[in-house]
């Protein structure tokens, strides 16, 4: 119900007859505020005339249908701030909490310790777990079991204390009627109004202390005010409020809340043992030393920029998660909040691609060679492809090197392509490094390229380029002869695996890295191969797990991303099956694999885990192996295993076995997700499927389909059914990113930084797909401010400057390039 009511019908008192005959309860499980992950049940039951009261979260608040104008909050006068913020910085997100003795007391310091907040920022970013809903003025209904949420005057009708081994307060307040409030007669009518019970209850060494405080706090109110709290119905049927819940305000502060309107109210998260009315508490302080100090603030946006984007000042934003004024004030203030975040991470990314840009990198402009070599394919490139060539050649006509995200479903022809550049860079008598992750995929790589200039050099003109395959198992002697030919620039083109990376291995001219499923390489590897020329050369990332473009900007921001999404004429899809288990499931798997066999194909048997001891109830790669070798149906002399106990060479025996039609069941763990081409492997089992990501799902999936015969892929699962559906809808790995990012949300997607570095997950509101927009939106911005200002931080606007740190969340150090795998 409250999906469908807008802010007009909240503003113009539209909200009462809406909610009449609903109730909105929940359950709230609870969630860190970081990931904002939340699973919220939203029933409706019908209840003639009654009121809503919800524990909501901020995504429940963002989903509901807001529309309405938004209030300009304008700056008090700041009279303040001279002794709150002693350094007088522009931006004071950095200022030690240490440092503000006027607004944090000693005990405050020692608690903010325990939560770890050393800035203001971080007190500012102790963001509420959720909020209080409550229609405002409205009596609790004595028919309904589930707890209620109220924003109402009362009167205090007495307060009583019982001390001895357990600390009692008990109070009864009388519920004073909305009308005669505003009127300024609230006594009138009480005597038949309902009454709400309070009980406090302690005990131990503090008992006393913390009773007396209480008893303070709700004398200090006088005989009317107001209450926020959540209230349920006793078995006796008066109305109890929920301890930790009750919130007091001032007669003055409640005629001031429109009536038509919802209240929001923050609600905390308990940390390191400290009550949440503490934490709030504190919120409260540090939000009163910024808004004292609102005139003297400047802003972090430009203020072109969040004219042109209807984005809120950020320090009134701040102020109106904590303490929100209105849906639709709230919901404008968590964009605007998200929106500088993006802002910000985008412009270090963009700095962080503009590093080199002191260096001068020598533009390529002869492309005959590739041209003459695209001449030569036996098929037509797609539309995508000549768009992805055409993108790379003109990065590779700039001044400066690129560094280039090249990214595609399996099969659609992403080696081609940099294969293609690859000539490019050769014909302009520079040299090129192409890395692999496994000995089998640099040798695949090897025959590729080796097939690519052999038909080329059938056509007049071309010249056919000196390349060579360097890995861990060259022999020695071939090896020194390697080396010694790349240095003295008489190989063009080095094909290998993290053998590249060795010390000994020395270019004359490296212009042009490819790394292949860049993923499966760490931070310092690909750094070290950008450490083998100077200046850096142009490196093309390939990855075959697509993400969507929103995510990409995050994570990869400072490459420039290229797709293609288009696949080639005359691929068959692969036909895609889940299957849930049943009694007859394993017999129907087995008379599968015996006919994909009997016709020429082989099989590949996926399982989450290598040895059965490790999970009872779990698939394992050696359990299968001795359940299907037992089978008459199969042959069991042609079974294999791969998994990741295996040495390198253990593994590319398999492999090669496999290939070559000696194994034609291959039982394995995800070690062949990527980087395996058997093009006769026509059917693939995913056994426990529930247990994978989509993503991974459909790499596993892109193991079969290489060739020419029709393949299946069967997703057999105890599980979760519904949400691999997605996996039998569509063969785009684009589409499938995409579903994967609605499931599961970009927290769990980016994953966990390296070691020693933040996670981009860490204090943040923005959050995907909800933001996908922004992300563009915020990307386009820091180009923008890029193009006014420069990449040179030290020449930016101070308030822009020291934004920079505080806001972006991601480390400026190139060498420190985001290595994200999509699990």
């Amino acid at each position: 119900i409250m999906q469908r009511m807008n802010i007009d019908d909240l503003r113009q008192g539209r909200a009462s007859d809406l909610l009449k005959p609903y109730i909105i309860t929940s359950e709230v499980i609870k969630f860190s505020h970081k990931s904002e992950k939340t699973a919220v049940a939203l029933k409706e039951e019908a209840h003639p005339k009654k009121d809503v009261g919800a524990m909501l979260t901020r995504d429940d608040i963002l989903n509901m249908d807001v529309a309405g104008d938004l209030v300009a909050t304008e700056p008090e006068p700041d009279t303040l701030l001279s002794d709150i913020f002693e350094d007088k910085r522009a931006i004071p997100l950095q200022t030690p909490v240490k440092e503000m003795s006027t607004v944090f007391s000693t005990a405050d310091k020692k608690l903010l310790t325990q939560m770890e907040c050393s800035t203001l920022k971080d007190v500012l970013y102790l963001f509420p777990r959720g909020y209080l809903a409550a229609s405002i003025g409205k009596f609790p209904q004595s028919d309904i079991e589930v707890d209620q949420a109220i924003v109402l005057p009362v009167y205090m009708e007495k307060v009583k204390v019982f001390r001895g081994k357990f600390h009692i307060l008990n109070a009864s307040m009388r519920c004073l009627d909305h009308d005669m409030v505003m009127a300024g007669r609230p006594w009138e009518g009480k005597e038949t109004n309902p009454v709400i019970e309070y009980k406090a209850f302690r005990r131990g060494r503090s008992a006393g202390w913390a009773i007396a405080n209480e008893e303070k706090r709700l004398k200090a109110m006088g005989n009317f005010f107001a209450v926020s709290a959540q209230v349920t119905v006793s078995d006796a049927g008066t109305f109890v409020i929920k301890e930790k819940t009750l919130d007091l305000m001032s007669l003055d502060s409640f005629v001031k809340l429109p009536k038509s309107d919802i209240f929001l109210r923050a609600m905390y998260p308990q940390k390191a043992r400290i009550s949440a009315q503490s934490v709030s508490d504190i919120v409260s302080k540090a939000l009163g030393a910024v808004k004292q100090a609102t005139s003297r603030l400047l802003e972090p946006l430009p203020s072109n920029i969040r004219q042109k984007y209807s984005i809120a000042r950020f320090y009134d934003s701040i102020q109106e998660i904590h303490r929100p004024s209105s849906i639709a004030q709230f919901v404008h203030a968590r964009t605007s909040i998200a929106f500088h975040e993006l802002f910000f991470m985008q412009l270090r990314l963009l700095c962080r691609s503009k590093v080199s840009d002191g260096d001068y990198f020598e533009p390529m402009s002869n492309f005959e060679q590739q041209a003459l070599a695209t001449k030569a394919l036996k098929f037509p490139l797609t539309n995508d492809q000549e768009r992805a060539l055409k993108a790379i050649n003109t990065l590779f006509s700039t001044t400066h090197s690129s560094s280039i995200l090249l990214q595609g479903d399996v099969g659609c022809g992403k080696t081609i392509v940099a294969l293609l550049a690859a000539l490019a860079v050769v014909g302009n008598g520079k040299q090129v490094a192409i890395m692999a992750p496994t000995e089998v995929l640099a040798e695949q790589h090897l025959r590729s390229f080796e097939h690519l200039v052999t038909e080329a050099s059938k056509i007049s003109g071309f010249t056919q380029p000196k390349y060579a395959l360097l890995t861990g198992s060259t022999k020695t002697a071939e090896r020194k002869a390697i080396l010694n030919q790349l240095e003295s620039g008489d190989i063009d083109v080095l094909i290998g695996t993290h053998a590249l990376l060795s010390g000994p291995v020395i270019f004359k001219d490296l212009a042009f890295a490819v790394v292949d499923e860049q993923h499966k390489f760490g931070v310092e590897q690909r750094a070290s191969l950008l450490s083998k020329a100077n200046p850096a050369p142009h490196m093309l990332n390939m990855s075959a797990t697509p993400i969507p473009r929103s995510l990409a900007l995050v994570l990869y921001g400072e490459m420039q991303c290229i797709e293609i999404q288009e696949m080639p004429p005359g691929r068959i899809p692969v036909k895609t099956s889940v299957w849930t288990e049943t009694s007859t499931t394993r017999d129907d798997l087995i008379h599968t694999m015996k006919r994909e066999i009997d016709s020429g194909g082989k099989c590949f048997v996926v399982c989450p885990l290598i040895d059965a001891d490790a999970e009872n109830g779990v698939r394992s790669v050696l359990n299968e192996k001795e359940r299907l070798s037992a089978t008459k149906e199969l042959p069991s002399d042609a079974i294999g295993i791969l998994h990741g106990k295996m040495t390198g060479p253990e593994k590319d025996e398999v492999l090669t076995h496999f290939l070559n039609g000696h194994l034609q069941i291959l039982i394995s763990t995800t070690v062949v997700e990527v980087g395996v081409n058997i093009p006769d492997a026509s059917l693939i089992i995913v056994e426990h499927a529930e247990r994978f990501g989509l993503a991974q799902l459909h790499q596993l999936r892109g193991r079969v389909g290489r060739g020419t015969r029709a393949s299946q892929c069967i997703l057999v699962t105890e599980g979760d059914a519904e949400r691999l559906r997605i996996l039998e809808d569509t063969a785009s790995g684009f589409k499938v990113a995409e579903a994967d990012l609605h499931s599961r949300g970009s927290g769990d997607m980016i994953g966990t930084a390296q070691a020693g570095q933040g996670t981009l997950n860490s204090h943040r509101l923005w959050e995907l797909p909800r933001d996908a927009h922004l992300v563009t939106q915020a990307r386009t911005a820091a180009q923008d401010f890029i193009t006014q200002y420069g990449s040179d931080v030290h020449a930016w606007p101070q308030h822009a400057s020291e934004a920079l740190d505080d806001l972006s969340g991601v480390n400026l150090d190139i060498n420190e390039l985001p290595n994200f795998a999509l699990q």
